[in-house]
């Protein structure tokens, strides 16, 4: 059996998509200060200063550095009010110490913008380090022709070997047909996923 360690993860970062929050940062005017800093970078906002909202005309957003500026400055004790909605991806990380102490770290980071939820992400993270936190198993098996019936590339059969302790579903890649010894050789291996967005870290 070949093991092949390349395509092991037992530490994994999923980033999904954005989700949207609705937060409230309040400020209170000090006759000099018509500059306020966000915690976060607002995608919609709305400001009241005074109780009063303002039009928008009235302030300027600056995304990047979440910074709002005001064309007028309040006035001292003036209470200041932003209502804003901001995006931040879902983050969910997952990792199997019994693995990492027994082969060292291998981390993907992977970013699928279909998980919608952070339990989904959850999900996802689990399934993918039980599934690659051990190395992947590759052999060619030979076989009789005459016991092979309807084998194909790309099907899924379980293998099992007392021998080496394997007893697991791997996936035929290719299938070689020897007609003149009558027997058939099967390369097989585990199924490695196409994932979007992966980094080997």
């Amino acid at each position: 059996w070949k093991r092949e360690h390349n395509e092991m993860c037992n530490h994994i970062q999923v980033i999904g998509d954005n989700v949207n929050y609705n937060t409230q940062e309040s400020f209170t005017g000090d006759s000099s200060s018509y500059i306020f800093t966000l915690n976060e970078s607002p995608n919609t906002i709305k400001i009241s200063v005074d109780g009063t909202e303002q039009p928008t005309d009235n302030y300027i957003v600056a995304k990047e550095t979440k910074k709002i500026t005001l064309n007028d400055i309040p006035a001292s004790n003036i209470p200041i009010v932003m209502d804003y909605i901001y995006a931040y991806p879902i983050y969910a990380a997952r990792q199997d110490i019994s693995s990492i102490t027994q082969y060292g770290r291998f981390t993907k980071i992977v970013t699928n913008k279909w998980l919608k939820t952070r339990p989904d992400a959850m999900t996802y993270a689990n399934n993918y380090v039980a599934k690659y936190k051990e190395p992947l198993l590759y052999n060619n098996i030979l076989m009789n022709v005459a016991y092979v019936t309807s084998f194909t590339p790309g099907e899924q059969v379980r293998i099992i070997d007392d021998i080496e302790g394997i007893d697991d579903y791997l996936v035929i890649n290719k299938i070689k047909l020897e007609y003149l010894t009558g027997r058939v050789e099967l390369n097989i291996g585990d199924y490695v996923t196409e994932f979007i967005g992966i980094q080997h870290v």
